[in-house]
């Protein structure tokens, strides 16, 4: 196991004697990197990204502004460290202003240095406690959480993340789009050192070709049109955390010979930036493609492969882990159901069976959308295989004979066509007849072939026209 990275304090004096001092008593405890003006700190803020700064006031005459004025550059960045200010001037004004431009807190100087060490312990919790509230409001809008473990397959890929996790190896996660490839990796992050530190996802697939790099590694003020502040990429946010790059196969050569020196030396430079940063920020990959396939190609690098190539992890198909159904099915319906505000109970059994059934050839992400649909659908507290079949898009089981395919197309098709009419009718079988222009015996029959309860889709107008 890695050992644990020491918080990293910044110290902004422009008294060199303080600052050696303050250094001398703190550096037992933490990382110190230090600055004794304005210009200084800003340079070592974009290398070194610290954990807390101790910032002097005062500053003396620094011509590029005081404490204050270096406290409100700070803000501007919703990223920015938490900040305790140091002054010799304890007066209410200096205090209210140093509050209402974000300080963390305040320390007359000289600061008593077990009161100094406990706010910097402080500030380390508080900020930890912003970042996870982060994650968990994000997790709350995408609908993302744990890596679902029911199905035997799937318990070999939680073995596999739990042996990896507590390393510092590089992780290459596979398998087709939608199997949970980002849940995974973010149970890698919650049982990793580097769980306190945000989880900072990046779809590379997502990102037009000519802005990925800025999306990643950032970029300074008048780098390119348009760029008219510097802007932190998403490898700095990840810094103290994890980087989850999916889709790594879609990522521009380019950008890929800046991820391989990242993965190697851990610095980077901003787009348009002459200095070099440092990060800590652990890397995960994904991807849906077969990278070896795309190195023959000439479309991703040799190099860079081997760099990810620590440890993988495959997630097979939803289909190749039956076991894990349902119990996804009803995570995405407490969901569903609270964002919806329509409270449900469940599915019914022939709803169930119908989950079970199906193909989910888009995996994790089609049945998500599908359950939200059918909540969505439902008329009653639980899910009905009406719901379902007008929310559901898989079609066709995979390794079926041509005369099986056929028989579960065919089957799908006429269940898929009966509910939709059904629906139309109210579940009213004679006036759902006349609108599929079949004889009501027929389509009787064919409901109790499909297994349809027309009462499921009994509204009170259909119920009205009598059989």
């Amino acid at each position: 196991m890695a050992p644990k990275r020491s918080a990293r304090l910044l110290i902004v004096d422009d008294d060199s004697a303080f600052r050696h001092s303050l250094r001398l008593c703190l550096e037992s405890l933490f990382h110190i990197e230090i600055a004794g003006s304005f210009r200084e700190a800003r340079k070592v803020l974009g290398r070194v990204q610290p954990d807390v700064v101790l910032l002097d006031i005062d500053l003396g005459d620094d011509p590029d502004g005081d404490g204050f004025a270096l406290l409100e550059y700070m803000q501007q960045d919703p990223l920015s460290p938490p900040a305790i200010m140091l002054t010799g001037d304890a007066s209410v004004n200096s205090v209210v202003r140093a509050c209402k431009l974000g300080a963390f807190h305040y320390l007359p100087k000289p600061p008593d240095t077990g009161e100094l060490v406990n706010l910097v312990n402080q500030a380390l919790v508080r900020d930890a406690q912003r970042r996870e509230l982060s994650v968990l409001r994000e997790e709350s809008a995408t609908g993302r959480g744990e890596y679902r473990a029911v199905d035997p397959i799937s318990r070999q890929v939680l073995a596999d993340i739990e042996r990896v996790a507590p390393t510092q190896a590089s992780v290459r996660i596979e398998g087709p789009t939608g199997v949970g490839k980002e849940m995974v990796a973010r149970q890698i992050h919650e049982r990793s050192e580097q769980r306190r530190g945000p989880f900072v996802p990046v779809n590379c697939a997502a990102i037009p070709g000519e802005l990925i790099e800025s999306e990643l590694f950032g970029h300074v003020k008048g780098s390119f049109t348009g760029a008219t502040v510097n802007r932190k990429g998403k490898i700095a946010q990840a810094q103290g955390g994890t980087l989850f790059l999916d889709e790594i196969g879609e990522a521009p050569t380019p950008v890929q010979m800046k991820l391989l020196r990242v993965l190697e030396n851990r610095i980077y430079s901003p787009v348009g930036a002459e200095s070099e940063l440092e990060t800590d920020a652990r890397v995960i990959c994904a991807t849906s493609r077969d990278l070896e396939h795309e190195i023959a190609a000439d479309r991703f690098r040799r190099d860079l492969f081997y760099r990810l190539d620590g440890f993988a992890i495959f997630v097979p198909t939803l289909a190749e882990r039956p076991g894990d159904i349902l119990p996804l099915a009803g995570d995405f319906l407490i969901k569903a159901s609270a964002d919806c505000r329509k409270p449900m109970s469940g599915f019914t059994p022939e709803a169930e069976n119908l989950l079970l059934e199906q193909s989910w050839e888009g995996n994790v992400r089609e049945l998500r959308n599908s359950v939200e649909r059918a909540v969505i659908r439902a008329r009653g507290d639980l899910i009905t295989p009406a719901d379902l079949t007008a929310a559901s898009r898989s079609w066709c089981k995979p390794g079926l004979t041509y005369d099986d395919a056929r028989a579960q197309v065919l089957a799908d098709l006429k269940r898929r066509y009966f509910t939709t009419r059904l629906i139309e009718a109210g579940g009213n079988v004679a006036a759902a007849a006349r609108l599929a222009d079949i004889p009501s015996a027929s389509l009787h029959r064919h409901l109790r072939d499909l297994k349809i309860d027309p009462n499921d889709f009994r509204t009170d107008a259909g119920a009205a026209e009598g059989p």
